[in-house]
Parts: structure tokens; sequence; C-alpha cells
């Protein structure tokens, strides 16, 4: 039997972490040749000559296009490393046979705890606090108020994996937690203890705003200006999602004018090429900006995720249907239930 070869966009192993990029049950598969493309980042289309052999395809970061595909003709199966799938032309893929899937379960840990962090970090004024101490030291620190979590609403869009582990850790803070889902399972809800809304309640209802959606055309540039009037004014935004699910101009607009509390974002439209974001270019203490790492920021995480990437590998070697498809109509015949996506399944 002929080795599968898997194609790896980016080689970001770190050994002085013992990080293998969750890779380690195929780089010792002898039946599989894993090839890195390169070890610099990056967003540009995979280059077709490069997925000529291959069989499958983990991707990074880089862009899947049609023209990636065209000289693909052993590619079964890409891989997204991480939950969004977004860079992968899945109409492309679809018509070519190739399954794609993603990744959710590394980010359903991380993200919800980073979540956690910019809503204690923003309530408790930690940007204001360290910038005070510098120069003042301990005087006048009393100009400073803040609040707790508990007893406060915390509305999140989306209730897919980071939303159910993030609604039981803000539980635990003794939050309110309301949902804004269509497709929100009504017994996983129930199992929960959330409650479900519609997106103007819970933008004018909660204190804290958490965007948990993959990026779709029906979520793209879902929170503007429009929406982020609904929000009280002593209300936090927190997007870990996607930097197009919200305006960042309408965002930083709102910021600056203090019409709601103030905002944490990892996530950006156009990234990784911000420096002409709004957001960037804005000065504001209750701002926190990180370079989209909610998810990818975390050795743990990302563990995780290449090993469910791994999985698929070797369950393709095998014979049998990857995990976590979000294109389950690549298919001639019937994907089982517990190989689609528990996070998405594309339309």
């Amino acid at each position: 039997m002929s080795k599968i070869i898997c194609v790896v966009d980016r080689d970001f192993r770190n050994p002085a972490e013992d990080f293998d990029m969750g890779l380690s049950s195929l780089l010792s598969d002898p039946d599989i040749d894993v090839r890195f493309y390169t070890t610099a980042p990056g967003s540009e289309p995979m280059p077709s000559d490069v997925l000529k052999d291959a069989d499958t395809l983990i991707s990074v970061l880089r862009r899947v296009t049609p023209d990636s595909l065209k000289e693909a003709a052993r590619l079964k199966w890409i891989g997204r490393f991480g939950a969004g799938f977004d860079n992968v032309d899945l109409a492309a893929c679809t018509e070519k046979g190739i399954f794609v899937s993603n990744a959710p379960q590394g980010v359903w840990i991380s993200v919800p705890e980073i979540t956690l962090g910019y809503m204690l970090a923003l309530t408790n004024k930690l940007k204001n606090y360290d910038a005070h101490i510098r120069v003042h030291g301990f005087a006048g620190s009393d100009v400073y108020s803040t609040r707790c979590l508990y007893g406060r609403t915390a509305g999140i869009v989306g209730f897919g994996g980071i939303s159910r582990n993030l609604s039981a850790i803000l539980k635990a803070f003794s939050m309110n937690v309301q949902v804004c889902d269509p497709f929100a399972d009504e017994k996983r809800l129930a199992e929960a203890g959330v409650k479900k809304v519609d997106l103007d309640t819970l933008l004018s209802t909660s204190d804290f705003i958490s965007l948990n959606v993959p990026l779709t055309s029906s979520t793209r540039g879902m929170i503007g200006a429009k929406e982020l009037a609904k929000m009280k004014k002593s209300a936090f935004l927190i997007n870990t999602s996607r930097g197009f699910v919200c305006d960042d101009a309408a965002l930083a607009e709102a910021i600056k004018n203090r019409t709601i509390a103030g905002a944490a974002v990892d996530v950006f439209g156009g990234e990784p090429d911000v420096a002409d974001n709004p957001l960037i270019k804005l000065s504001a203490d209750n701002l926190i900006l990180t370079p989209h790492v909610a998810g990818g920021g975390s050795i743990d995480a990302m563990t995780i995720t290449g090993q469910k990437l791994a999985e698929c590998v070797i369950r393709i070697k095998n014979g049998q249907f990857p995990i976590n498809i979000v294109n389950p109509q690549a298919s001639k015949t019937p994907v089982p239930p517990e190989c689609v996506t528990p996070s998405f399944v594309a339309k």
C-alpha cells in the first residue's frame, strides 16, 4: 500500500514547549508521509503544485481556492486547524468531492477561558489601574469604580461548543445567561439552564455580549451601528468569532463616544493586515485588543485541535469517513451523523 500523503500548510511545532501540533500519531505512523509546506505564517492561497500528490491537507491559515485545487487529483480531505473554515472554498471542495472538516474541540476550552478574562479585565478596569499606578502610585486610585460579574446578565450570540462551555463558566459566577441562536437545540438550552431570546432582546438587556458564531452570509455584519445603539451604555461587547461579524468602524465609534462601556476584540476584518483598522488606531482605556489568540494562543487547545485532525487522517487511511465534516454533501453516500461537525453544518 502506498503511503498517505498529508500536507500541512505551516509548521509551528515548538520542541521547547514540547508542542508537536498534536500530530504525533501522524508523525509516528509509517504509512503516512507528513509534508510541512512552510514555517512562515501567511494567509495567501495554497499553490496548486503543492497539492498535486496530496491525499489530505491540514490548513492552518492559508486560503484554499479553486485554483489551489486544480492539480489536486488525489485530494480527499481538508482539515482546518481550528473551528472556522471561511478560508476554504467550500463550494469548490464539495464539487470535487473533497471533504472539509473543522476541529472545534480545542477552542471550546480556550475561548471561554479568555472570554472570562476579558470580562473580568473590563469590568474591573485593569487597564486603568495599571496605567494609573505607573504614573500616580496609589494616590487617587479611588477615582475608578468597578463592578462584579455576580448577578449580571451575559448575552451569548450562538450556542455551539464554545458558548455551551462559556455559559457554564459564567453561571458558576452567578451570572444570568441568555442566548440568541435560532438553530439552538432546545434540549441543550434547557440542560444548560440558559434562556433563549431574540437578538434585539439580547442587545438591549445584556451587560456583556459575547459573539460566538461562524462567519457565514447570515452572520457577516450582524453587529453594526444600529445593533450597537441598542446596547446599554453600561454594556461590554466581546468578539472572539470573526472580524467581519462586527463592523469594526461602527464599534470604534461606539467606544470613542462611550455609547457602550467598552469592548474586547480578538478578531478583525481583513486580518492580519490591521494597520488601518479603526480599532487599532483607537487608544482607549475601555478597549482590549488581542491578535486572534483566543483559540490559537493556547498550546493545550492547539494540541487538542491537531489530535482531532490527525484522527481524521488515520480514519481516511483506514477507509473510514473523517470526523467533524462541514460539507457532508461532498459524499455520494450518506455520511454517518456522528461524523458531521458538532459545531456547525454548512447548508
